[in-house]
């Protein structure tokens, strides 16, 4: 899953009652609230796994959160585009049709956030699966496809 090693104490659930991160359920996915910024994880019927980062107005002196990527972007990324390096998350997605670029991006993650994303990863990619063939099968029987 994870390209480093990660620490024990990061992948244990915290028994202390801290409010950061927090996991909140969000449509398909999870959102991962940490104190500056918000990942949020969307499984979607094309066998993906979208992924939004928002950050907090305590990071940009807004008046209101922001979401960090562009409308232009690919937020959607397979299971192994998403990957964990140490305390960095890399979503970086090959194009179709020119495979050697990849296009995404990454961000340093508040403590903790490391082991969330571990944890519900895996989950969110099942989902993922299960909805890509439901579309399919859905498609098939509409006379359409996918």
């Amino acid at each position: 899953m994870n390209d480093d090693s990660i620490p024990e104490h990061e992948l244990a659930e915290s028994t202390e009652c801290t409010q950061y991160p927090r996991v909140v359920r969000i449509f398909s996915g999870v959102a991962i609230e940490g104190k500056e910024i918000t990942v949020r994880l969307v499984s979607s019927a094309y066998g993906l796994i979208g992924v939004d980062v928002i950050a907090h107005t305590v990071l940009t002196g807004y008046d209101r959160d922001c979401k960090l990527n562009y409308p232009e972007a690919n937020t959607e990324f397979h299971f192994a585009d998403i990957r964990l390096k140490g305390g960095i998350l890399e979503c970086m997605s090959a194009e179709t049709k020119v495979p050697f670029f990849r296009e995404g991006f990454t961000v340093v993650l508040e403590p903790g956030m490391v082991a969330r994303i571990i944890k519900y990863k895996p989950l969110l990619a099942k989902v993922a699966v299960v909805a890509a063939a439901v579309e399919r099968r859905y498609s098939q029987l509409i006379g359409k496809t996918p």
